[in-house]
């Protein structure tokens, strides 16, 4: 889609549905997946034994890509999953965040649009705002998984941030010996109240099943578990319940404490007392969880979220 395009969208007086699903079949990449490719093909690490480091952020636009690549670095991650990452936007250098991501880790990368954004269409080569999957080898098979809406960010836009698009997942199968992994970035809406985040993911864990088959899941990401709850009381977010009726179990998969963190970036509510950052797994266990502050050498923040990780292996 075009800048002057874009730019039109960002200012019309008069959004609705209608307009909103126009423009949307005109952009294809928000129903695709990109690749950076992956260093190894060969899957050496398909020996069930072997435990695999997985991580999950959320890195704010990646305003600060040095040092948001040095956190991952630090990390030592097999696997990535990571949301909220620029690729041609303005407000972080038009660069391919994605891509500098996966390269500072020696990873290949699957990445996918959750939103364009419309606003300063002028100053964006693309404008887009992805979700990541990034890994030291390569996948057996992908999923796009786009979630169902629990707000319009085009007819009604937060803080004047309209955009086309919508929350998504990423899915992954990787090789564990005879059988696989699967893991799954997700970032569910801060927009909406727990009903709506429960609601979204319920329509994934259903979709993950048929792509999963009976593997191990591991979902990861930025549940905005608790948002809108002014005492942060993050368990007993509706969406906890539904992953536990599915089967799905959170502990020993995260470390204790909250995942917020006050960023230098105004761009969201500004606050460090939140866990919205979570780990949910089926069929397998989990060890060393922690929780990886996203501060650079001088413990400045350079996200409004920290770094989960944990050590993850089937049952």
């Amino acid at each position: 889609m075009s800048r002057d395009c874009r730019a039109r969208l960002a200012e019309t007086a008069a959004p609705t549905a209608r307009l909103r699903c126009v423009a949307e079949d005109r952009v294809p990449a928000l129903r695709q997946i990109g690749l950076h490719p992956f260093p190894d093909t060969s899957a050496p690490h398909d020996t069930p034994q072997q435990p695999l480091r997985v991580g999950a952020w959320n890195a704010q636009q990646c305003h600060f890509a040095r040092d948001s690549a040095a956190l991952l670095r630090t990390a030592a991650l097999d696997i990535a999953l990571l949301t909220e990452l620029d690729i041609g936007m303005g407000r972080t250098g038009q660069r391919d965040t994605v891509a500098e991501l996966a390269a500072a880790q020696g990873h290949g990368a699957l990445y996918t649009p959750e939103f364009l954004e419309l606003p300063n269409a002028a100053e964006n080569d693309h404008g887009w705002h992805c979700n990541a999957i990034t890994a030291r080898f390569a996948p057996r098979a992908v999923a796009l998984i786009r979630l169902p809406d629990r707000a319009d960010w085009f007819i009604a836009p937060r803080r004047g941030q309209r955009r086309l698009g919508g929350r998504v997942a990423l899915a992954a199968r990787f090789g564990r010996g005879a059988g696989a992994l699967v893991v799954c970035a997700v970032h569910l809406e801060s927009d909406t109240d727990g009903a709506g985040r429960a609601a979204q993911l319920a329509y994934l864990l259903e979709h993950l099943d048929r792509f999963a088959a009976g593997d191990p899941v591991l979902i990861g990401g930025d549940l905005n578990a608790g948002a809108g709850n002014a005492a942060r009381d993050t368990l007993t977010d509706p969406l906890f319940a539904t992953a536990q009726r599915a089967g799905y179990h959170w502990n020993g998969l995260n470390a204790l404490g909250p995942t917020s963190r006050i960023s230098r970036v105004t761009n969201a509510r500004q606050q460090n007392t939140a866990r919205y950052d979570w780990f949910l797994g089926r069929g397998l266990y989990g060890t060393e969880a922690t929780t990886l502050a996203a501060t650079d050498a001088d413990g400045q923040a350079i996200s409004d979220h920290d770094l989960i990780a944990v050590m993850v292996q089937p049952e």
